[in-house]
């Protein structure tokens, strides 16, 4: 697949590690531990990436977390139902980094730990197993 992300302006030149994931939640309806097949999968990519040119950056580094060590089996989102109702998915983990260089002074321009993500499409109602087909969601590209 193909991630298209804009870099923060705020990023000063240099070398980085930008590390992106996705969630598989089709487990993620069973408490974490409770069979090998259980909470929500992690399929991690990273990238080295050299950031190049002239740059208002003053940002060195941004904040650190250490893998493994940034999830726990407690945190919302690591065991959630997307077969029952719901109105939002709560993202584990640490805050997404803040650009505070595209923010418009208002805080609830950027993301912010804890802000939930409203799902793309309505779970399916189906049950697994189901004959019959089931809708796909599109792909798309994100742009930050």
């Amino acid at each position: 697949g193909v991630l298209d992300v804009k870099i923060p302006d705020d990023i000063a030149t240099g070398e980085y590690l930008m590390r992106t994931e996705v969630i598989a939640l089709h487990e993620a309806n069973k408490p974490f531990g409770a069979s090998s097949n259980s909470g929500a999968e992690y399929f991690p990519n990273c990238a080295h990436i050299k950031i190049v040119g002239e740059t208002a950056g003053t940002v060195l580094e941004p904040k650190k977390y250490s893998i493994p060590g940034i999830y726990d089996k407690g945190d919302k989102g690591i065991t959630f139902n997307l077969y029952d109702k719901y109105s939002s998915y709560p993202i584990p983990g640490p805050p997404l980094y803040n650009d505070k260089s595209q923010s418009d002074g208002n805080p609830a321009a950027s993301p912010q730990e804890g802000d939930p993500v409203p799902p793309i499409n309505p779970p399916n109602k189906k049950p697994p197993g189901a004959k019959g087909k089931t809708p796909c969601v599109k792909k798309r590209r994100l742009k930050r």
